[in-house]
């Protein structure tokens, strides 16, 4: 799966820990009108249970979503990378199932690193990524030439 990015704007919005769901969520701003951010024609790229939303027409990676229980992330101190704010598009969008989900290649062996005191979480490998690009706020993609080897997210926290 390759990934490549365009400088511009982030996609504007809330990212949510609902601690009482275990989930995570991201709650767009009504400002964004454009229909690629629209719910429709989209597919789902998944890192363990926890799904990064993809515009069909457009091959571009919105935002995380999904079940994504706490009980296994590790507490360390973590430092976020230097990110460029822009959009993140996987090329191969045709190879995505409309309405499905396709595992990302290698994640299966990525932990989740939470750092409780700035609220920043790490999920990937251990290898550092090349770039980083802020591709919705507070949702920062690590990558390695055209591969995805990390997500930081800075969610906030709420009780349903």
């Amino acid at each position: 799966m390759n990934f490549f990015c365009k400088h511009g704007p982030a996609l504007d919005g809330d990212l949510i820990y609902r601690k009482d769901e275990f989930s995570i969520d991201f709650v767009q701003k009504k400002t964004n009108t454009s229909e690629k951010t629209y719910r429709t024609d989209v597919s789902s790229i998944s890192i363990g249970t926890l799904q990064l939303e993809v515009s069909m027409k457009y091959g571009e990676v919105l935002f995380p979503w999904g079940y994504f229980p706490f009980a296994r992330w590790i507490n360390r101190s973590l430092t976020p990378p230097i990110a460029s704010s822009g959009r993140l598009f996987i090329s191969d969008a045709a190879t995505l199932l409309a309405g499905g989900t396709t595992s990302l290649p290698d994640s299966t062996s990525w932990s989740t690193y939470i750092d409780c005191s700035s609220g920043w979480l790490n999920i990937g490998g251990e290898a550092p990524g090349e770039f980083a690009i802020e591709f919705a706020t507070n949702v920062v993609a690590s990558l390695i030439g055209e591969r995805l080897v990390g997500l930081w997210l800075k969610p906030k926290w709420i009780n349903v």
